[in-house]
């Protein structure tokens, strides 16, 4: 009877004698059986199943209410199934958040590697170069000395920033 029910998507009614079916719990006692389609979208998405005393008729007020009441679930199955459908996209939602603040954090791990890896040792040579130009014009001209000098402020100047930016890359 449901799989009638829902094949057709019009409320069933058995019962009595009408069907040829008789429903019996109790010796003597008759009773009736509904199978209401419960749909959504136009698509039956379940049944809703009712045993009533005595035989199986339905005006159209009671068919009314009982398709009502599918209606009903229908909208709650519906509401149930949007909110699980909300939560899974948040969880998504979360999960690929936290994959972007990985891969962000692994960027700037790799973009301080670089920069105190080939910063450092440039400026080190050029800090290395400016010492000897230095040592070897002890006794020449103050300007050779003063552009030395000047170098090796300008590497340490460099050396400093570099050292900053690697410290707001990677706290």
């Amino acid at each position: 009877v449901c799989g009638t029910a829902a094949q057709t998507g019009e409320v069933m009614c058995v019962g009595g004698r009408d069907h040829g079916i008789e429903l019996r719990f109790r010796w003597g006692v008759h009773y009736g059986y509904y199978a209401v389609p419960i749909v959504s979208k136009e698509q039956v998405i379940g049944v809703l199943s009712l045993y009533a005393d005595g035989c199986c008729s339905l005006n159209a007020d009671e068919r009314a209410f009982l398709e009502a009441v599918a209606s009903t679930l229908a909208a709650i199955i519906e509401r149930k199934c949007a909110e699980e459908k909300t939560v899974r996209f948040l969880e998504e939602n979360r999960r690929l958040s936290r994959r972007l603040i990985d891969v962000q954090e692994e960027e700037r791990k790799e973009l301080a590697r670089e920069l105190y890896d080939e910063m450092g040792q440039a400026l080190t040579a050029i800090k290395t170069e400016a010492a000897l130009i230095l040592d070897r014009c002890q006794g020449a001209g103050l300007s050779i000395g003063e552009s030395a000098r000047a170098i090796g402020a300008a590497a340490d100047h460099l050396y400093g920033l570099t050292h900053s930016l690697i410290r707001r890359l990677r706290p």
